[in-house]
């Protein structure tokens, strides 16, 4: 289906092309129409409702990174015109088909940037938003919701990070049912909400770390449009992305400033966090990657250190972004947790050198539009 996405979004862009050079009428224009709406048919036959997400250099359609149309043009114009956001349906015709092109027509030549976007039958356009947002002010503030409990949830991390630590294998069960609690957790209240745990003590912070990282990855999910199972699927990778923490000592972060010996443990975490996954469970790949690669930098910098520089998979710029935003407001033995406004002006500073410009960028927009959806979480006493 892939193929056929990627064909319907080039004749978008011939189309949009057509629309710029030629009047309403010329034969050109009629002809890639048709061909647009040849491409359209075809995707809709095989994907009764497709959907695509423009994020800068990035294209999901559903939830898979077009990696042929990494560098395709017109998704950054698309995304600076306020169309990051393309839903279809098999109610689409060739009139509703004809004025969205027009519209975007419009809005890539300033004519119409300003204005509501219309919607059309069978095609709906837009921000990544695509749920109607109650404004904040009407939503009940985050101290009044609460406090929601995931002691079990993050005893059941702890426990399998333990079991990891002293040699034994993943109890990969036990993780599928965390991710499927924290999905439950996130619409516990009948709308999306975000239940972030706020660390108690150093000993906690692998666990909460990965439970807060999994929350923030399938709430970013839920807002980048992605299905039920996907999401889940990005919830796995954020629970395990640290994984390989557990086979670094917890001396490490007890001592004011890391050491030589304790930043190459920390340093080593993401390949031993790959090859634990890789061997547990072939249901574990996407983990893995993801695992492997979290801490490797958008620029090409970043460990583990590689020989070359190769596209990162869009699910660890996703991890990566969120991992990094949880990290940032969690106090560590050598600095103090950062607040809210200042961990998100350091991702949108690192948006481009050390993350994914247009996940960065939409992740912030996420944080600042979400925030009255951010709850405490509780927790009582872990595992021994």
């Amino acid at each position: 289906m892939t193929a056929s996405a990627e064909r319907f979004l080039h004749a978008v862009g011939q189309a949009i092309s057509s629309y710029t050079l030629y009047a309403d009428g010329h034969q050109a224009r009629d002809e890639a129409i048709t061909k647009t709406y040849s491409a359209l048919q075809t995707i809709l036959r095989e994907d009764g409702f497709p959907s695509f997400s423009f994020l800068e250099d990035a294209v999901v359609y559903n939830s898979v990174a077009l990696h042929a149309l990494r560098d395709w043009t017109w998704s950054a114009r698309l995304a600076s015109a306020g169309v990051r956001r393309l839903e279809l349906s098999r109610d689409a015709t060739r009139v509703s088909l004809d004025g969205f092109l027009i519209e975007l027509y419009r809005r890539l030549s300033g004519e119409a940037r300003d204005e509501p976007m219309p919607v059309w039958p069978g095609i709906v356009a837009g921000d990544v938003v695509v749920l109607d947002e109650p404004p904040p002010v009407s939503a009940a503030p985050a101290a009044a919701r609460g406090p929601y409990s995931l002691t079990e949830e993050v005893g059941a991390v702890h426990e399998a990070f333990r079991s990891v630590a002293r040699g034994g294998r993943l109890p990969i069960q036990d993780v599928e049912a965390v991710v499927h609690a924290l999905s439950l957790a996130l619409h516990s209240e009948g709308e999306l909400l975000i239940p972030l745990l706020s660390l108690r003590s150093l000993d906690d912070h692998t666990a909460l770390h990965a439970v807060n990282t999994a929350i923030l990855a399938m709430t970013f999910s839920e807002w980048l449009g992605l299905a039920g199972g996907d999401i889940r699927a990005v919830g796995k990778a954020a629970l395990l992305h640290d994984v390989g923490m557990a086979r670094v000592s917890a001396e490490v972060f007890q001592r004011p400033e890391l050491s030589n010996g304790g930043r190459g443990e920390v340093s080593r975490h993401p390949e031993e966090g790959a090859r634990l996954l890789l061997s547990g469970s072939s249901k574990l790949d996407l983990a893995a990657t993801a695992a492997y690669e979290h801490h490797l930098r958008i620029d090409g910098t970043g460990y583990p250190a590689r020989r070359f520089h190769r596209e990162l998979h869009y699910i660890s710029r996703i991890v990566a972004v969120c991992g990094a935003y949880d990290a940032l407001r969690s106090e560590r033995s050598y600095r103090p947790a950062r607040d809210p406004a200042h961990a998100l002006s350091e991702i949108e500073a690192g948006a481009g050198a050390i993350y994914d410009p247009g996940v960065a960028h939409a992740f912030v927009q996420m944080m600042r539009r979400w925030e009255h959806r951010l709850v405490r979480a509780g927790l009582g006493p872990l595992v021994p």
